[in-house]
């Protein structure tokens, strides 16, 4: 497990975003997104995984650590993230399959989100071995567990990044994205309660049905009494706010 750090915000997404320097020069900025949102989610994942099998293993011992009802995601134990980490070749061919039995293991939550994302990670023209390295030694600076990366951190992160996105090719990804200075007017306009339903026909990377959520929280609510609803025609898109949602 990567070495716990005590992270802020500002620290988090900072490091979030430099992913992207490595990306340069070999993938288009409109494309960042594809490569950095679905390996973040994975290392969440993994991370949140290992964690669990910690509590587990203090409480109750060796045996029940990869019993499926005590954790949030199952994780294939050959493709998790310490795993993947010490591979030196063929590492986008690992990539792929792990995302593929990461699926498997988790059809209702994971069913067609990594494929929306349309990445081969095997392609070796775009991602060299070496940048493959590089990209996930980096994403390996921090722990992304529970203890150390709040679910609202990371949210907050995950939306910064998009927006970050945005800025490196406005044409491609303006379309989709609305600041959220705005969405939390709309969301104050529309007062969500406990037992409600919010509906976001364009639902982008998932902005206000995240806003939604700290907002009944902010009020003192149970968000897990609130339901959400979003579509969009892109799926890319569409996977984009199933993780924002998920993490």
């Amino acid at each position: 497990m990567a070495k716990k750090f005590q992270l802020t915000q500002q620290k988090l997404e900072r490091h979030l975003f430099r992913s992207a320097d490595i990306l340069r020069g070999n993938v288009e900025p409109a494309n960042y997104k594809n490569y950095i949102l679905p390996l973040l989610f994975f290392k969440r994942i993994n991370d949140v995984y290992e964690e669990e099998c910690e509590k587990i293993k203090k409480k109750y011992g060796e045996k029940l650590v990869d019993d499926p009802d005590f954790h949030t995601f199952q994780m294939p134990q050959e493709y998790r993230w310490k795993n993947i980490r010490n591979q030196t070749e063929n590492v986008g061919e690992i990539l792929n399959k792990a995302f593929e039995e990461l699926t498997e293991a988790n059809p209702q939550k994971l069913r067609g989100v990594f494929r929306a994302f349309g990445v081969d990670w095997n392609d070796k023209e775009v991602l060299p071995n070496r940048v493959l390295n590089n990209l996930i030694e980096h994403f390996s600076k921090y722990d992304l567990g529970n203890g150390n990366v709040s679910p609202d951190m990371l949210g907050s992160a995950y939306e910064y990044l998009i927006k970050q996105f945005t800025r490196e090719a406005p044409k491609e990804l303006g379309e989709f994205y609305t600041p959220r200075e705005i969405i939390k007017i709309i969301v104050r306009i529309l007062n969500p309660e406990e037992n409600s339903s919010v509906y976001d026909p364009t639902c982008g990377p998932g902005g206000m049905l995240t806003k939604s959520l700290s907002y009944i929280r902010r009020k003192g609510g149970d968000p897990r009494k609130l339901f959400l609803y979003g579509q969009d025609i892109n799926r890319t898109i569409w996977a984009m706010a199933k993780t924002n949602l998920l993490l």
